[in-house]
């Protein structure tokens, strides 16, 4: 089998693992325990996408850069906290003169990497496949996110992570709150108050003081987050699936 094609297989087979991982995953939230089923499919789901970018680097290795076959070679990934010297480092480690015999390849490596906001998910994926693949399994820590959410008749709705509202009228959003206003919904802010939906918000109880006939509900969101990286699991996996099969589609365009 050719290389392009155990890619190919390896996103298949990691496609698969994702959908048997979302029905473990959500059965798990379930039963408010973690399967242990769960995180060998992850253990194993997290390796193939790494495999999947180990074998792209062999294949610039060999059909780009001609290097004996077996070189050790790894996907470049650096740390959040690195530079464009380090991302040249391990090019220069793992794949000599890519930068003088294919500029264009080298840089669309040197854009994805983790030093680069859009991309700092990709060290958090390395550091998830390290801590599978050379630990114990990291149990998921699963957390309770509470959210209010005022409705009209119209459809118009807010939501909004109680105690963002405050007394003297305004709005602080700390880490991990959140103040969604969808459309036809609406947030007010004046001095001494402010309202949702065109009710005025006590400050205490966080909610409408005299609702009428909008539906307000109190949402319990119960997720499991990697403690590693403090991400929601599933949110991150479906990220890294999307994520490294786009790097893969563009970097192997290059390569044609």
């Amino acid at each position: 089998m050719r290389r392009t094609e155990q890619i190919q297989s390896l996103l298949a087979v990691s496609k698969q693992q994702l959908s048997r991982i979302e029905e473990s995953y959500n059965s798990s939230l379930h039963k408010k325990s973690i399967d242990p089923e769960l995180q060998i499919l992850i253990k194993n789901y997290l390796e193939n996408l790494r495999s999947a970018l180990d074998y792209l680097a062999r294949e610039i290795l060999e059909n780009i850069l001609l290097e004996e076959k077996n070189k050790k070679v790894y996907f470049p990934i650096t740390k959040k906290n690195q530079s464009f010297n380090d991302f040249k480092s391990l090019i220069g480690k793992y794949l000599p003169r890519l930068d003088s015999i294919r500029k264009d390849i080298f840089d669309a490596l040197e854009k994805i990497q983790p030093y680069h906001d859009d991309y700092e998910w990709l060290a958090d994926f390395a550091i998830l496949v390290n801590n599978y693949k050379h630990q114990d399994l990291t149990p998921q820590e699963k957390i309770e996110i509470e959210r209010v959410s005022i409705k009209d008749k119209c459809g118009g709705e807010v939501q909004y992570s109680p105690g963002i509202f405050n007394p003297n009228g305004g709005i602080t959003i700390r880490p991990g709150q959140s103040l969604i206003i969808s459309a036809g919904g609406n947030v007010t802010v004046a001095p001494g108050q402010s309202s949702v939906m065109g009710k005025r918000i006590d400050p205490m109880t966080q909610l409408p003081e005299n609702p009428g006939e909008l539906e307000v509900k109190r949402i319990i969101w119960v997720d499991f987050t990697f403690e590693k990286i403090n991400k929601s699991a599933l949110r991150f996996l479906r990220q890294a699936y999307s994520g490294i099969k786009q790097i893969i589609v563009d970097i192997s365009n290059l390569m044609k």
